[in-house]
């Protein structure tokens, strides 16, 4: 349970913002240097409750009892109120009846999808561990699967598959888990599997191929797996490096209802340009996925707002959404390391939109820090499209994108490579800059905690109706933040939308910081030097003309909730409502909106009521 209270941007009739001081929620584990909590990310329904779940990695978490960082997958439980400590679970290889046994430097959790594979309405979860031994072959990859239950995410029925399973031969350093995606390829009702080995020898090295497990009622199964390269698909030839199958993406572009598959080649040669990277296109059928109809796209491909060049590493990133809400998938590519106008890898993101016929390069978008109506100035080595995630963020019905800029500097002082998250409203005509595109950084008011010069925020990104309140929300993760004193430790935020039908706008309404930290609160133990008795604190400064701390003691663990009224007895604003961890806290009020006037401060907690009066003065 969280032993501090959340920061939250709140907004009933006036907007409020109420921001605590402490590091924020916490969750099953313990925050260490390197183990990079929030590298992947994922959404899912895994009990079916109609509240979204978030999945998040850590993939170097350390393994109790040897201490070797083997990874970790934390799973948070949506409620009404968002993401919720309460069920939070934490997954690994070789523990409570997962298959597999955790190694040194496995990687359980460099990717996570999501999806429903034996039909029965709970969402299930993929975890790739692309550095898995499968016997004494090293880094051959593997890929475990939970199921859901009205439970979430159980141990019963997990699968551990390897490309020995599906008559492939696991070899060294394959890699296989490095990128999963699901969807019904063969519209059966069961989502399927779509596994990259990035590596894959493929007659040279790291060229790479794609393996398709199809779902069943009884879950994944090897039957009439595939497996997929550029030569079987038909997109080009392969060539050393050229990591096909780095990035994954499912949505149905042609409209017939069966998924298709997207696959990110990010160091494809194009006409001479080594690493300039390319994306291709697998169509489905009743049989599943085909090569008939695939499609080969690079920067090269005409009416892309850039070519092809050294090193842009096109395809390294993916997304798919209803950008214009014509009922045809539509996907988004990202080329992070995309020169332009002089400068080093400020990053850009090319869209092409589904159609009768499948994707196409007609209306195709290109969008890089210095497009028209979005905020910001490109710079060296920005990263703008290191990370995409579709989702509809202001609930109108299109799909918006939201992009990671993990090279972006943020709003704080020394802030280098802080990074920060926008996101282009999705409408009729497309993505549209000019409906207000917000940046968001880690230091901007309303977003919990401080951002670390070199966490890189926005690395992982995933969408999702946390509270069901009909708008998506925006997972962020932050791999290489500090987290007290632990360097790169890793944390993630969930950014919550606001629902404003057909306003083409997206806002942000309030926010939750999650790491790694308790097990659960009630178990924490005894600190020196606890508060002796629940206390609300005088509020300083009092009177205040914008802004006052309110501090208080918590002596034990359990729930808090502290709430304002104005004169009239109408609550204006929720400060805090979470457990918390016995010590001494504080919350920021920002009284926006609010006129002059008395202002009364109330907390409940151990069982008691207490009450403060402040002053705002404008």
């Amino acid at each position: 349970m969280p032993s501090t209270p959340s920061c939250w941007a709140y907004s009933v009739v006036f907007l409020l913002l109420a921001c605590t001081s402490s590091v924020g929620a916490q969750v099953v584990g313990f925050p260490q240097a390197g183990e990079r909590f929030g590298y992947a990310v994922a959404s899912g329904d895994f009990d079916n409750d109609g509240y979204a779940d978030l999945a998040v990695s850590a993939p170097f978490d350390f393994l109790p009892g040897p201490a070797i960082q083997s990874g970790a997958v934390n799973v948070i439980y949506g409620a009404p109120g968002g993401l919720a400590v309460p069920g939070n679970a934490l997954w690994r290889q070789g523990e409570d009846g997962i298959l597999g046994q955790g190694d040194l430097n496995d990687w359980f959790g460099h990717s996570l999808a999501v999806g429903d594979f034996d039909g029965d309405a709970y969402d299930d979860l993929a975890i790739g561990v692309a550095y898995d031994s499968v016997g004494t072959v090293e880094w051959a990859g593997a890929v475990n699967v939970l199921y859901g239950s009205a439970d979430g995410l159980q141990a019963a029925w997990n699968q551990l598959w390897t490309e020995d399973d599906i008559g492939e031969v696991a070899e060294y350093d394959d890699r296989f888990g490095w990128a999963v995606a699901t969807g019904d390829f063969d519209n059966d009702g069961f989502d399927d599997l779509a596994v990259g080995a990035a590596a894959e020898s493929v007659g040279g090295i790291n060229r790479g191929a794609v393996m398709t497990i199809y779902g069943t009622a009884s879950g994944l199964a090897a039957t009439d797996a595939q497996v997929w390269t550029q030569t079987s698909t038909g997109t080009g030839t392969p060539e050393d490096n050229d990591q096909f199958g780095y990035a994954l993406a499912a949505g149905d572009f042609d409209g017939d209802t069966f998924a298709d598959l997207a696959i990110g080649i990010p160091d494809e040669t194009v006409g001479g340009d080594v690493q300039a990277g390319g994306v291709a296109v697998l169509y489905g059928t009743t049989a599943g996925l085909s090569a008939a109809g695939s499609q080969l796209w690079t920067q090269d491909a005409g009416g892309m707002g850039s070519e092809a060049e050294v090193g842009d590493h096109f395809g390294s990133a993916l997304a798919v959404g209803d950008f214009n809400d014509d009922t045809f998938a539509d996907l988004a590519i990202g080329a992070a390391e995309e020169d332009d106008g002089g400068l080093f890898d400020p990053g850009a993101v090319n869209v092409f939109f589904g159609s009768g016929a499948g994707l196409s390069a007609a209306s195709a978008q290109y969008f890089t820090e210095g497009t028209a109506g979005i905020p910001g100035t490109p710079e060296d080595y920005d990263w703008f499209g290191y990370a995409l995630a579709g989702g509809d963020y202001d609930g109108d019905g299109a799909d918006d994108l939201a992009i990671g800029l993990t090279g972006q500097a943020g709003n704080a002082p020394n802030s280098d490579s802080g990074g920060a998250v926008l996101v282009i409203a999705g409408g009729s005509g497309g993505l549209d800059p000019a409906a207000e595109t917000p940046l968001f950084t880690q230091d901007d008011a309303g977003i919990e905690g401080e951002g670390d010069p070199d966490g890189r925020w926005g690395s992982a990104l995933a969408g999702g109706d946390f509270d069901n309140d009909g708008a998506d929300d925006l997972a962020v993760g932050a791999p290489d933040e500090r987290v007290n004193s632990a360097i790169r430790a890793g944390l993630v935020h969930a950014l919550y939308g606001v629902f404003e039908s057909n306003s083409g706008v997206v806002a942000l309404d309030r926010s939750q910081l999650w790491h790694q930290g308790a097990s659960p609160v009630a178990a924490e133990p005894e600190a020196s030097g606890l508060p002796s008795t629940f206390a609300l604190l005088s509020a300083s400064p009092n009177p205040f003309n914008a802004a006052t701390t309110v501090r208080y003691d918590v002596p034990e663990a359990g729930p808090v909730r502290l709430t304002v009224f104005d004169a009239l007895g109408r609550q204006v604003a929720v400060l805090v409502d979470d457990d918390h961890a016995p010590g001494q806290h504080a919350v920021v009020f920002e009284a926006r909106g609010l006129p002059s006037g008395r202002y009364l401060m109330r907390m409940e907690a151990g069982g008691a009521v207490q009450t403060q009066r402040v002053t705002l003065l404008r």
